[in-house]
């Protein structure tokens, strides 16, 4: 019973140890978030791997950029004009 009280807490441990350690991934990589220049934004999606856990990181110049929260709905419906938060920081 010690054994399997100590092996459920060893699992549940590891479980928790992999959700925190979720990488944070800078979009556009060294190029940021612009619309300067030809940057896929879609490509540089589709060649890294998201896992739960994980957080993206919006860098960009404050004099022509910001980053808006959309819901889903507003997302797919391309509305702009419902935001959740506006970002306008730089980064």
């Amino acid at each position: 019973m010690v054994a399997t009280n100590r092996t459920v807490v060893f699992v549940l441990m590891i479980a928790f140890f992999g959700v925190s350690l979720g990488a944070v991934h800078k979009v556009g990589d060294s190029t940021g978030w612009t619309s300067l220049g030809n940057i896929d934004y879609l490509k540089w999606a589709s060649a890294k791997t998201f896992y739960v856990g994980d957080s993206l990181f919006f860098e960009y110049n404050p004099q022509f950029h910001n980053v808006m929260q959309v819901t889903h709905n507003d997302y797919q419906s391309c509305n702009g004009t419902s935001v959740v938060a506006s970002y306008t920081t730089g980064c």
